[in-house]
């Protein structure tokens, strides 16, 4: 029957006997229908004398009707018809009679009792009618029967008659009826906004995501929101969990069939009735289940009936192994542990199923207070008195034996608990994974990460990060000692791009600093940036190799920017092995303008390098260091090195799962990218690895650069201030990359090979401890070619210095003019010519030590001058190129200037000598009078003019002077005298110069 026919027939049975439907004489006919064969036809016989005493008759039956009819005739009006009743009044009297005294089998014996004897009067009958009208039935109206009916006495005598048992059924159905409709209006009303039961599993617990090594067995770190959760089956939580938590919360917990407490919900009624300010709860495994994962968690009545509903759906939909699971999974034990698992862990560092039982019973006692309760706060006698409580609890319910019991008790369960716990406490490998989790969060987003329950596989090698971080520890009081306090170090897979190891400070757990990660943050790599530079020069021109020659010379850059090498010394002219094996500067920076800025950052970005932005930002000075990069990432960008050009996407993740194992992403090895051809990074090995090379600078066998027994590019870097030191390596199977310096940026006192360098060789020689060496392999291409030491040219015979270095076979010398001589006029550089003085006369060599910039570079003229000046001082000629125009200043004899002694005097060994110059075509530049090779006077002149000079004797004789004029072209002219110094006749006598202009003299310096 559906819900509306079933309401129309409890509506029936309740208006049924109080319709207002139903008039006197309908009520009089249904009686005398349930008491005759036959429906009453008219007026009942009233004659006493026809009817037979105690006859059972239908027909005293009717008469007997008949006759109360007539009684109530006569008390209405003697006969007469009586007034007419209002509608409901006489509805309302009429359902009365059918329920109460005064209709039925009971009036009718009392009407047969009355009229039953032969001969008895109308009066008599109308009396007693009266009389008994008075003392049994009811009032007329409505609520005077009901007021009539309430006397105790009345109530009971009519409620044990059958027709009232029937109405006391009618009226408890119609109740009844009421209730399942209240019900079920109250389910529908909450139910919808219920989750759906059925769906539990779907349920997104919060749930820990963990982070584990390359292996997936070593755990690193769990992350987690607020609730540090993880998820096991019920047959991986262990008996003592089970039972102690049973025992504890819902000891009928397998017997219960719908999932709540009734007497429970009971007490918490009558609690919350009487108490509004303190809710109560009386709650199953399955509500308690119910109310911490599906609800909010207000205590109200409105969501005590919603859990009551979802409860009951739950034990129908599911079994109770399912539910257990379910609530040991979701339940809180405190310090952000959630689920039975994480809290083992959080107190114990054990898995759920490894439990003692006393631990279990810690674990039990905690779910109903857990701050209260808490083994970390102040009510540590109380938790103690709780875990007894449990284990008594598991006696008396048959779980363990009393003797189990009371040793569990002995335990002292305290002392088993965890320190306070920290987010940090047991994680491993710090630096990375917390790199690695924010990699994520930027990904997937942080809520997924910290609630997301993922598995996360990463790239760490836990062997490689010990050694790692061991080599930090030993040797960061040397880094102290040189003045920083800091240290950093990643190391990565060529082959793959996997970060193997990462080490981000000192220690994670020092107080300052320590969870800063240096290994992540921008600092200036100082010169373990050049190879970058170089690398572009062989991959991307036709002129450069390992056995290029470049001049290490003092050269100004332009604004001001003249860089000097960290010894302040210049070598001349070099190999690029040399230049970069020994960390010059001035050739890095000259390679940088050679090749340009913009493509070097371009290729560097391609390398994996994100931190240095545009161009616009970086002078030439990158190619030192001056732009900031990430160790990881300097160190990733090293791999195209060590695997021979092509390099690997740069991973620290292997694996992410889901909690469902949904695998959301997962590392494939591929293709690598081709940054550098073969060639080019087999020359960058070559020379990094090449001790004899750096031995100049370094020293040959320096312990700070080497690794016995491999072979190992190693280049060094440090900032001009020492701010920064590094140390960047690679061999063929791992790269590492070590930065020193000070948390606050302050200058450190020495440098790099001394800082990070011991720190680099202990790591490699542990990391690489067993492995078989494995020389970086020549390719096919590279070729030797012999070149002059300081020209770069090929060589030839005439070669004072040759140099033999590697190229790629793609190179070309560069062209030179081979050894050339030729006469110049040193004041204008050109060709001399016939005209040209001999004073002026300069014969060069042309060896082709000259910039390798082309003339028309605005660079030239900058880069030109010390590089011709270091030919001279090689003794190789002054370099440069030899002019191709001659001079064009000459000037005739007549053009050219002239000077005359006019006059000599002597007295008292004195000579004093009179003089005049003239300006010819040039302007004049300095006169000079000299006593054989001895400069008597010297001054510097401008135009025409005359002056005097005196020189001492040194006795009696003859004194021969030469008066010299020259003027900026050197050009000059000349005059010479005798004077005599006589002492016996008291003077001296001289004559007039000799006079002449030119000649070879040459008496005045040229320069």
């Amino acid at each position: 029957m559906n819900i509306s026919k079933r309401w129309k027939t409890v509506r029936r049975s309740i208006t049924r006997p109080f319709s207002k439907s139903r008039s006197k004489t309908d009520l009089g006919k249904r009686s005398s229908q349930r008491h005759s064969t036959k429906p009453a036809t008219g007026k009942p016989k009233t004659n006493a004398a026809s009817a037979k005493p105690n006859s059972k008759s239908k027909s005293q039956t009717s008469k007997t009707k008949g006759k109360s009819t007539d009684v109530k005739s006569q008390k209405t009006g003697r006969g007469k018809p009586p007034e007419k009743a209002p509608p409901q009044l006489a509805s309302a009297a009429a359902a009365l009679r059918g329920l109460m005294p005064g209709s039925g089998k009971k009036s009718q014996s009392a009407a047969k009792r009355s009229g039953g004897k032969r001969g008895g009067s109308t009066a008599s009958t109308k009396a007693n009618s009266r009389s008994k009208k008075g003392k049994n039935q009811p009032p007329e109206t409505f609520w005077r029967r009901w007021i009539w009916y309430g006397n105790p006495k009345r109530f009971i005598d009519w409620w044990f008659t059958k027709p009232g048992m029937w109405a006391a059924l009618r009226i408890a159905g119609t109740a009844f009826g009421l209730i399942i409709l209240v019900v079920a209006g109250l389910f529908l009303y909450f139910a919808r906004d219920l989750p759906n039961a059925g769906e539990i599993n779907a349920v997104n617990l919060e749930q820990t995501t963990k982070f584990y090594d390359r292996t997936g067995e070593t755990l690193l770190y769990e992350v987690f929101g607020d609730k540090n959760r993880t998820f096991v089956e019920l047959d991986k939580i262990g008996d003592n969990v089970e039972h102690a938590t049973i025992a504890m919360e819902n000891q009928n917990f397998y017997d219960q069939k719908v999932g709540i407490s009734v007497s429970g919900i009971a007490r918490a009624a009558v609690n919350n009735a009487l108490n509004r300010d303190s809710l109560q709860g009386g709650s199953t495994i399955t509500q308690q289940y119910v109310k911490n994962s599906l609800l909010t968690p207000e205590r109200t009545v409105s969501r005590k009936i919603k859990e009551v509903i979802l409860s009951i759906q739950i034990e129908q939909l599911y079994s109770k192994d399912e539910i257990l699971e379910l609530y040991l999974n979701e339940i809180a034990y405190g310090a952000q542990a959630y689920g039975v698992q994480a809290a083992s862990q959080t107190y114990f560092s054990k898995d759920a199923d490894n439990l003692d039982l006393d631990e279990a019973a810690m674990l039990a006692a905690l779910p109903q207070a857990p701050s209260y309760y808490s083994p970390y706060g102040k009510n540590t006698q109380a938790l103690n008195e709780r875990i007894d409580t449990v284990l008594d609890l598991m006696q008396e319910q048959g779980y363990i034996s009393e003797e189990e019991a009371q040793k569990a008790k002995e335990s002292d369960t305290l002392a088993k608990v965890n320190d306070t716990p920290d987010a940090y406490r047991n994680i491993k490998a710090p630096h990375f994974v917390l790199n690695v989790q924010r990699k994520l969060e930027q990904e997937y987003g942080t809520k997924k990460v910290m609630q997301g329950g993922l598995e996360v596989i990463t790239t760490i090698d836990m062997e490689t990060q010990k050694k790692a971080e061991k080599a930090v520890k030993n040797n960061i009081a040397n880094v102290v000692n040189g003045g920083g306090d800091n240290a950093a170090l990643v190391a990565s897979d060529p082959d793959t791009g996997q970060v193997k190891a990462m080490v981000g400070s000192r220690g994670f757990e020092y107080k300052e600093f320590g969870a800063y990660n240096a290994a992540t943050a921008r600092r200036q790599p100082g010169s373990s940036f050049k190879p970058y530079v170089y690398a572009h020069a062989f991959e991307n021109t036709k002129n450069w190799g390992a056995g290029s020659v470049i001049y290490d010379v003092r050269t100004d850059f332009g604004g001001g920017y003249v860089p000097s090498n960290f010894d302040d010394n210049f070598r001349g002219a070099l190999t690029v092995r040399s230049a970069l094996a020994e960390s010059r500067n001035i050739p890095a920076v000259k390679m940088l303008y050679i090749v340009g800025l913009k493509p070097v950052l371009n290729q560097v970005q391609n390398m994996g390098i994100t931190t240095l932005g545009a161009p616009s930002n970086y002078g030439l000075s990158l190619v030192l260091g001056s732009g900031g990069v990430r160790l990881d990432q300097h160190v990733h960008a090293y791999t195209a090195f060590a695997n021979g050009g092509a390099q690997h996407e740069q991973t620290k993740i292997l694996k992410v799962t889901g909690p469902d194992d949904t695998v959301l992403e997962e590392w494939q090895k591929s293709k690598p990218e081709r940054i550098f051809d073969k060639q080019t990074a087999y020359l960058i090995s070559d020379i990094l690895s090449d001790k004899g090379a750096r031995a100049p600078t370094f020293g040959y066998n320096n312990p700070d650069l080497a690794v016995p027994g491999h072979t190992v590019a190693i280049k060094t870097g440090t900032t001009d201030d020492l701010r920064d030191g590094w140390m960047m390596g690679y061999s063929k199977d791992l790269v590492a990359g070590v930065w020193t310096g000070h948390h606050q940026n302050k200058p450190m006192r020495v440098a790099t090979s001394n800082l990070a360098g011991p720190i680099f060789t202990q790591f490699m020689r542990n990391a690489l401890e067993g492995n078989q060496n494995k020389p970086f392999q020549r390719p096919d291409g590279i070729k030797s070619v012999a070149l002059d030491a300081h020209t770069g040219g090929l060589a030839s015979d005439q070669s004072k210095k040759t140099v033999t270095g590697l190229f790629p076979e793609w190179y070309e010398p560069p062209q030179t003019d081979g050894i050339e001589t030729a006469v110049i006029d040193k004041v204008s550089g050109n060709l001399a010519t016939d005209c040209t003085p001999d004073r002026a006369k300069k014969e060069i060599t042309n060896y082709g030590l000259e910039t390798v910039l082309p003339p028309d570079d605005p660079a030239y003229d900058r880069w030109n001058p010390p590089v011709q000046a270091l030919g001279e001082r090689l003794g190789i000629g002054s370099g440069g190129s030899i002019p191709d125009q001659e001079d064009t200043k000459c000037a005739t004899p007549s053009q050219q200037p002239d000077i005359s002694i006019d006059n000599t005097d002597s007295n008292d060994n004195k000579i004093t000598i009179e003089y005049t110059w003239s300006k010819r075509k040039f302007p004049t530049k300095r006169v000079e009078i000299r006593h054989e090779d001895q400069t008597v006077c010297q001054q510097s002149v401008s135009g025409s003019g005359s002056d005097t000079c005196t020189y001492k004797a040194d006795g009696d004789g003859d004194y021969s002077f030469t008066a010299i004029v020259q003027d900026k072209q050197l050009y000059q002219g000349e005059d010479r005298t005798t004077a005599t110094v006589d002492s016996s006749s008291g003077d001296g006598s001289g004559g007039n110069g000799e006079g002449g202009n030119g000649g070879d003299g040459g008496l005045i310096d040229p320069e």
